[in-house]
């Protein structure tokens, strides 16, 4: 694949030998001889294998419900439920779930550094990134990742809007490639790849929620060049650089998406990392602003509910969005921006920035906003204590019908910062 070309040539040349014969048809053979032998060379090809392999060992893991089959057995059994089509995305791609569960995070074909195969390694590697980020951010197993929250579940994890966020964030860091760099809330691997591509010559750190989390981040990475680089530790309560246990560390590049988004006074959280940042480092954040963001009562249009009952839901779920005792609901962009300069940050960039994203309802994700599954009060739950257990019942039905399975444009907000200690 170093030289996809050369496949042709040979043919070719075989071809030109039957019909010319010898001895003038020694000539294209030499042709092709000397093709291959000055051509790039790569044996990455032999990654078909090793998923033959794979594959038959985990025969019992199933292909994943949006790719099945949905005009036999979706009613049924959910075949086909949650497909997106690529080619309704730009690039004519998008990350959504392709492996079954146990192989997610496992990577068979890896481009290599040679001819034709060295200008795919840092689009593969980008589009892998985004899509693990997806997989997890959706996974009940790893809820706080992306917030499986009613109040900002960000829900538009196409690859699109995961590189938008990447992009601006490096943009905003600038990291060199001899920068000691941190990446926060790293367990989603979006951020990573990026780092370690960038910062070429000094070690990358980052810090992930769980075992599970650092697991898969280091089957993601196994047997490449850059593993050695890249150290992976689970954050202690308060989520800051000690875990590493480096007594002395300090960077000069630090980048996270949606960290701030369990504290209620974000800005403390960051005023414990100025003695983990060198003089003149750079701090690059990412956060969603669900108040700002999507609400579940855009998701429908006035004709398709009563008039009353519309206005009713309006006005109890403005009440939940607005409730300060909710971590993360309790702190807008401006009281954030005045504690930092209080605090004495110089703010280098600040910008909100909104996104529309193509994003389907899976009917599991739609069920889980009124169904109450854990500490954290649904959606439906909060509603049911402003306006009662029926005027819910009717809006779960209305959404089910109009919304459950369907492609919808979900808006995000997020705001962009880069700051420095002075």
């Amino acid at each position: 694949l170093a030289d996809p070309g050369a496949l042709g040539v040979v043919h070719a040349a075989a071809q030109a030998f039957d019909y010319v014969g010898m001895p003038e048809g020694r000539f294209h053979l030499a042709q092709a001889c000397l093709y291959l032998s000055t051509a790039p060379k790569s044996n990455s090809a032999f990654a078909f294998f090793d998923a033959l392999k794979t594959v038959a060992a985990e025969a019992r893991d199933e292909v994943p419900n949006p790719l099945k089959d949905g005009n036999r057995d979706g009613a049924a059994f959910g075949h086909g439920e949650g497909y997106l089509y690529p080619h309704a995305f730009r690039d004519h791609w998008v990350a959504q779930q392709y492996l079954p569960e146990s192989l997610q995070g496992r990577v068979f074909y890896q481009p290599g550094d040679q001819g034709y195969e060295d200008g795919l390694r840092e689009g593969v590697s980008r589009k892998r990134e985004a899509q693990l980020a997806s997989f997890l951010a959706a996974s009940n197993g790893s809820s706080n990742l992306e917030g499986e929250y009613w109040e900002n579940r960000t829900l538009g994890d196409s690859g699109e809007m995961h590189a938008a966020l990447r992009d601006r964030l490096f943009q905003l860091a600038e990291p060199e490639k001899n920068h000691l760099c941190l990446v926060l809330q790293g367990g989603d691997g979006l951020l990573l790849g990026e780092m370690l591509r960038k910062v070429s010559e000094e070690t990358v750190y980052s810090l992930v929620e769980n075992e599970e989390q650092k697991q898969v981040l280091e089957r993601f990475h196994q047997g490449r060049p850059e593993a050695s680089r890249l150290v992976l530790a689970v954050s202690r309560k308060d989520g800051g650089p000690s875990a590493f246990g480096i007594p002395g560390l300090r960077f000069e590049r630090v980048l996270g998406r949606n960290f701030l988004q369990r504290f209620s006074k974000p800005w403390e959280e960051l005023e414990n990392l100025k003695d983990f940042l060198k003089d003149e480092s750079r701090l690059a954040l990412a956060e969603t602003m669900p108040t700002r963001g999507q609400r579940i009562s855009g998701l429908i249009g006035e004709e398709q509910l009563d008039p009353e009952l519309l206005k009713v839901w309006l006005e109890a779920e403005s009440m939940l969005y607005e409730d300060p005792s909710n971590p993360r609901l309790g702190w807008e962009e401006s009281a954030l921006r005045e504690k930092l300069l209080e605090k004495d940050w110089e703010i280098r960039s600040w910008k909100l920035q909104t996104f529309e994203t193509p994003t389907r309802i899976p009917v599991r994700l739609l069920e889980s906003w009124f169904v109450q599954d854990g500490d954290s009060p649904c959606y439906g739950k909060r509603l049911e204590e402003q306006i009662g257990a029926q005027p819910v019942q009717n809006i779960h039905q209305v959404l089910r019908r109009h919304v459950a399975g369907r492609l919808v444009s979900w808006r995000s907000c997020w705001l962009f910062f880069c700051i420095s200690k002075q």
